[in-house]
Parts: structure tokens; sequence; C-alpha cells
């Protein structure tokens, strides 16, 4: 048991997302130890509805939830591990603005910094494609959609238009199905403002494996497919990305789909941070766990999310969801208490409620404890599970707005300004990210 008038343990959570979060108020909540909560920013992303936010459909701020909001002000601090010595029990914290580095002293630590976009090694796919892991890609989508549909308006080439009104998602995962779902939905609303583009509106779905969203049973990845084409997405499985270019995408075999905008969903890999750490890592570069989610022979540390290597009793790996995720700090935290006061550990079972897919138009596809839904009662059930997951009553309240105030009026289509790095070309002529500005495309471009 804990040893009573002692300073209380203190455990430094690092990484704020779906698993950080929830074994940090777990823990503040127990009244046990001293938590710190170390994020480089000072909110935590509710990544499901990224997006809606892409879409238009969400304000940008409402899917963000500042960790002094959940957590008491001395339970977190904005900053970044940059050196941790487990054995002492010491980490060195770095922070950005006017920066400084101190000491953080910990008796244990839970490491859940998340993932960073994983692109196969595929040639040019991160100088040339856009991500959807953060709240600064989703701002960049979106204006990168209008600022190519105001360029579109005044092309006259045929060609030039549709290159520049064709969007190309990879990855047929719960994001890029909802994304390209989302984004049919966009320019579905897009006609009413640009009518002269109506014919060249186009968005791809590209799966390198024979069926979208494999966590699905296959009757409703079958349906999934389905509702997509009928919302106009061309599906192409099976389909393998050979590389990515400024304006087009080349596949294996040669095909080029003539595009000014990719976005990769394909995968998530560790944050290169993470091997600079000094930890047991797997062959992929994950930290390598016990059962308990304690790291392989480390006693006082903790590993969850994507940057974790978790196997079920049975041997599968975890999937990276945030059902998974919060399921994992929560252990984490349960783990952590009950090794404080001398209890065993309990290994990570959790079997998934299930999975849900918003189809976007009121459409959604998933199953639910065993029990198959799809259509309208699907993309209600999605909206409300998300919906009541959101960590404050104040986010709940402005996302159901948002969501309310679209069912009676247009989406808006005002183009965000950004301020620095890439999104500083967002708020000049058209180029919306890190890459450069589209020449007029066609023929009349290259002469």
């Amino acid at each position: 048991m804990l040893s009573e008038g002692r300073p209380l343990p203190l455990i430094l959570v690092v990484g704020g997302g779906f698993a950080g979060l929830e074994a940090a108020r777990r823990l503040q909540r127990s009244g046990c130890v001293g938590v710190l909560l170390l994020d480089t920013q000072n909110f935590s992303l509710f990544t499901p509805m990224l997006p809606e936010v892409a879409t238009g459909d969400i304000e940008t701020r409402h899917i963000l939830v500042p960790f002094r909001d959940v957590l008491p002000p001395h339970a977190y601090r904005q900053g970044e591990l940059r050196e941790v010595d487990v054995v002492a029990g010491t980490a060195v914290v770095e922070t950005r603005l006017m920066p400084r580095r101190d000491t953080v002293h910990f008796d244990h630590l839970v490491l859940a910094p998340g993932g960073v976009t994983n692109y196969f090694g595929v040639p040019g796919a991160e100088a040339n494609s856009y991500t959807l892991k953060t709240i600064a890609d989703a701002v960049h989508i979106r204006n990168r959609l209008l600022a190519l549909l105001e360029r579109a308006s005044i092309e006259p080439s045929a060609d030039g238009r549709a290159r520049l009104c064709r969007v190309v998602v990879v990855g047929g995962g719960f994001s890029g199905v909802e994304l390209a779902a989302g984004l049919a939905d966009f320019f579905r609303a897009a006609r009413r403002f640009y009518p002269e583009l109506a014919s060249y509106l186009r968005v791809s779905l590209l799966e390198q494996g024979g069926v979208l969203v494999p966590m699905l049973p296959e009757r409703l990845q079958e349906f999934c497919r389905k509702r997509l084409e009928r919302q106009g997405v061309e599906v192409r499985l099976g389909t393998r990305v050979a590389g990515v270019e400024e304006e087009h995408v080349e596949l294996e075999g040669g095909e080029a789909i003539p595009t000014l905008t990719t976005i990769w969903t394909a995968g998530a890999k560790p944050a290169p941070r993470v091997a600079t750490w000094g930890l047991p890592l797997e062959g992929d570069g994950r930290i390598a766990v016990e059962s308990s989610l304690r790291v392989c022979g480390l006693p006082n540390v903790w590993a969850a999310g994507d940057a974790a290597r978790i196997r079920l009793p049975d041997g599968t790996v975890v999937p990276g969801t945030a059902q998974h995720a919060s399921r994992e700090g929560q252990l984490v935290a349960d783990n952590i208490l009950a090794h404080l006061a001398g209890k065993e550990v309990r290994p990570f079972r959790y079997e998934g409620l299930g999975g849900l897919v918003s189809l976007g138009h009121r459409q959604g596809v998933g199953i639910v404890m065993g029990i198959m839904v799809r259509g309208f009662p699907a993309w209600w059930l999605w909206r409300t599970y998300y919906l009541l997951r959101l960590p404050t009553w104040l986010r709940r309240v402005r996302v159901a707005l948002d969501w309310t105030i679209q069912l009676f009026f247009h989406r808006d289509i005002v183009h965000l300004p950004q301020l620095a790095g890439r999104s500083r070309d967002d708020a000049e002529a058209v180029s919306g990210g890190g890459r450069r500005e589209p020449p007029p495309p066609g023929p009349a471009a290259r002469e």
C-alpha cells in the first residue's frame, strides 16, 4: 500500500491522445498519485471527426479539447520529451517558445506519443500528398479544395478542370472511407456555388487490398463499396500506388491518374523520436510491451497507443483504433495503481464493441455488439457514439449545434487564411499546402 505522509508518486504521461489522456484522467481521479501530462500541443484532438472538419461539417475548434479543461492546471505541461533515463527516473523536457529545458523526476513513465503517417516507401508520397492526422491537416485539405475550385472556375481547358477537380484518397480503412464519403458530400454541395464544374468534380478511393474497412464483416464491406459508388466515388480495390507526383498518381502497371490533390490515409507508424529514447523496440519500430502494457524489461515504464506493439493472448495485434487506445489507457492507469499498491497487474484483454463508419449523406455501416447495422441507423449510431465520447459537454453541445445548423443551411465555403509553414501557401493564391502553386493545367500550361 502507499505510505501516508510521503510525497505522492509522480506519473509522467507523454502524449495526450486517446490512450495518454485516458490514463492521465484515470490516474488523477484516483487521488493516489501525482500526474503530469506532457504534450507538444495544449489540446487533445478528437481524431474520428477530422474528416468532417476537412469537409466543413464541423467547426475547427469544436473537436479540440484543452488539457486544462479536463485536468488540474498542475497536471499538464506543454513541451516535448527529449531525453529519458528510466533507471534514474528522469526526463528532459523541452519547451519550444523561448526554448528552455527542464529535468522532471518521475516514479512511473507512460509513453503514448501516437504515430505519424506511414508512406511505405512509395516514391513521392510524402512530398506530394496530404495527410489527415492533425487539425492543421484538416484545414489544409479544406483550403486546398476551395482554392482549387476557384482556380478551376476560370480554367478554360477540360483537361485542366478535370485535374483540378479530382481528389485521390489512398487507403480504404476507416479514415479513408469516411473522408472519401465526406468529399463526395462536399462536392455535391459545391455544385451550388460552382455549377460550371458539376461534371468535373470527382473523388477516387484507392485501396491496395481487395476490400474496404477489413475490420468489418464481408457483407458490410460490400455495402460500403456500393454506397460509395452510388455517391459518385470511384472505388478501386487491389490497386497499388507506385508513386505520387505533383500532378498525378502513378499506379503499378504504368497507369497515371491525373490529380493535383492526393490525400494519404493508408497507414501509421511510430513517431521517429521513439527510437531515440533507448527502449526495446519491435521490428517495425514500435515499443515492445508485455501483456500488461509494461515495457519489456522496465518495471516502471508503460506504453500504449500507436507507438506500442500490443498483442492479445491469442497472438493477434491490437488494431490502432480510438476505441482500443482508450481501453489501453485505462488499463495502464489501473496497472500502475495496482503495482504501487502491491497487487497483481492485469493483461490487456479488450474485445471491441464493434465498428461504425460514416458514409456521408446520412448513411453509415457498422457492427455493434455483434449486430450488423447499415443505412440511416448506422449513421445515427456513429454520430451518437462519438458525440458522447467527446470529453466535455461544451464540445458535445458545439458539435451537436454544428450538425443541427447543417440540416438547415448550406456549407460555409470560406477559405481560412494561415500564417506559417506550409499553411502560408494556403493564404496565397491557390497552393493550399506544402506544394508549389500549380501552373494552369492542360496544353496551354506546357507551351
